[in-house]
């Protein structure tokens, strides 16, 4: 946890009003078929780079995909867009997204909550899903079509 908030107030800091111009001149980072990189948030701290790239690999390739895109798009944009980031402890993945417009008097700001395991807490079926994965890559490099998983009827319906 204190890795996931020490990676939230770091974002909040670049996506700042005052610092998006500067933090724009990295939207290459962000660009499509990208994978979010940690040493974009802690480059001089190896520790704490290690534990986030860990979670950013953890996070499922549509809310991954979602998230990498609206940080590219704010950064995109003349001015960039301001981004507030936050993290809330779930058991499964999720993100919400919401964007308040410009004003006369204030930019717009896109607020991102992501919602996730803690960094260190294992998905109960985690060995399981890397065991089908394992013997998914074996079966594609053997050329053998892989076989979807086995489930149990529901005895519920």
């Amino acid at each position: 946890m204190p890795a996931i908030n020490a990676t939230v107030f770091k974002l909040n800091d670049k996506f700042h009003p005052t610092n998006a111009p500067a933090t724009a001149a990295s939207v290459g980072l962000f660009a499509p078929g990208q994978r979010l990189q940690a040493s974009f948030v802690f480059s001089g701290d190896p520790q704490l780079k290690r534990v986030l790239q860990k979670y950013l690999d953890a996070v499922p390739s549509g809310i991954h995909e979602a998230l990498r895109s609206v940080m590219h798009l704010a950064l995109s944009t003349n001015p960039p867009t301001p981004m507030v980031f936050n993290w809330e402890a779930a058991y499964d993945f999720g993100l919400n997204i919401t964007q308040t417009p410009d004003t006369v008097m204030t930019p717009g700001v896109i607020t991102v909550t992501l919602r996730g395991r803690y960094p260190d807490d294992d998905h109960p079926l985690s060995d399981a899903m890397e065991e089908f994965a394992r013997s998914r890559s074996k079966a594609k490099a053997a050329g053998k079509p892989s076989k979807p998983a086995k489930r149990k009827a529901s005895m519920k319906s």
